[in-house]
């Protein structure tokens, strides 16, 4: 429990023949676990070990990758608002929005704006203007790509990156719907920007403005094609009831942010939503990659990939059951933890229990 929840080991002493565990003073025994687990859940070191999680799925890294490499000064913002947003047990749909667009919902929150910084985590070249036009926009177009291929394996357990250049050959995901998705991409860019009287700059995603810029769809991925406009839209098969124009309407009408198109927000708001949207889905995804890191291997082992071609979960039930009740309270992440960490299935051995012939890979 202790390695799991904050990535440190117990301090742990013997008095009177008692086990005493000195952190937090409590007595090693089997029911002042739920105790146990409420104070390492509280423990800011919570924070640190499954910001590290999270920052895996984020493609976070300090310096830009790629030739150059270069330092990001700035980076560790990003870093620091999921250590806290964990440790404040932020709701995860919140959490997902902030990600997407915070500087859409609270521009001079410095923490809404530093979640955008999920968009910038990943790799960067800093090119010249002189360089050729086809290198530029190679560049630019693989930045977008990388982007969209985060959201989809990142918060819904699906490669949007395969439409990229054709309709995904498995999965119902066509090659309109992933550049649909691009354009609310498509108008913004990493830039370094300051907050309110704060003196320290952010490294964040900014739109240019609030007119959307025009996007196309690439067939086999070239970017020279435009002969087919597209606009904002989501994944068809997880859009039911409300188009991408409402969404996109109701994020200008409930937002004051003149100088940003506001298409992330409206991103934000079909991932998250559990009526009309992908909010199932990703619920779903979120409650698998805890369990992963609690048991090792998920409820589904293909963590990333939720689709046709995915390993299908060992108990369907468990994770719909898990999905739902994370929802229904608040998508609040730490009651599922403290649910899983009290849970019998996590107090039981794990070596001993499974037939070799019914179960040789111990996974049920």
């Amino acid at each position: 429990m202790y390695f799991d929840v904050i990535g440190l080991p117990p301090i742990l002493k013997e008095e009177a023949g008692k086990l005493q565990e000195e952190r937090f003073g409590i007595e090693v025994k089997p029911e002042n676990l739920p105790a146990l687990a409420d104070k390492l859940l509280g423990s800011p070191h919570y924070g640190e070990r499954w910001g590290r999680h999270w920052l895996d799925v984020a493609r976070y890294a300090d310096s830009d990758g790629q030739e150059t490499d270069r330092d990001r000064p700035q980076a560790y913002q990003y870093r620091d608002f999921v250590i806290r947003a964990l440790n404040d047990d932020m709701p995860f749909d919140q959490f997902v929005r902030w990600q997407l667009a915070g500087n859409e919902y609270e521009p001079d929150n410095p923490a809404a704006v530093a979640a955008t910084g999920f968009l910038t985590a990943g790799p960067f070249a800093a090119l010249p203007d002189k360089l050729m036009k086809d290198e530029l926009l190679r560049n630019r177009y693989n930045e977008l790509d990388d982007m969209v291929s985060t959201i989809g394996t990142g918060l819904l357990g699906l490669t949007f990156g395969c439409a990229r250049c054709h309709d995904h050959k498995y999965d119902a995901i066509p090659a309109r719907d992933y550049y649909r998705i691009l354009s609310a991409l498509h108008s913004g860019d990493r830039a370094e920007v300051t907050v309110g009287a704060a003196k320290e700059k952010l490294l964040a995603y900014r739109d240019a403005g609030a007119e959307p810029k025009p996007s196309w769809l690439f067939r086999r991925g070239d970017y020279y094609d435009h002969e087919q406009p597209v606009t904002l839209g989501f994944l068809t098969v997880l859009t039911r009831d409300k188009t991408p124009e409402d969404y996109w309407r109701e994020a200008r009408e409930h937002s004051s942010v003149k100088d940003s198109t506001l298409q992330r927000r409206a991103l934000g708001e079909w991932l998250t939503n559990v009526d009309h949207g992908a909010g199932p889905l990703a619920a779903r995804v979120i409650v698998n990659r805890v369990w992963q890191h609690h048991f090792g291997q998920g409820l589904v082992r293909t963590i990333g990939d939720f689709g046709v071609r995915s390993e299908a979960p060992s108990h369907p039930e468990l994770l719909e059951w898990l999905a739902h009740d994370l929802v229904k309270n608040g998508w609040k992440l730490k009651r599922l933890h403290r649910l899983i960490l009290t849970s019998a299935v996590y107090q039981q051995a794990s070596s001993g229990r499974s037939s070799p012939d019914v179960d040789p890979d111990n996974r049920l």
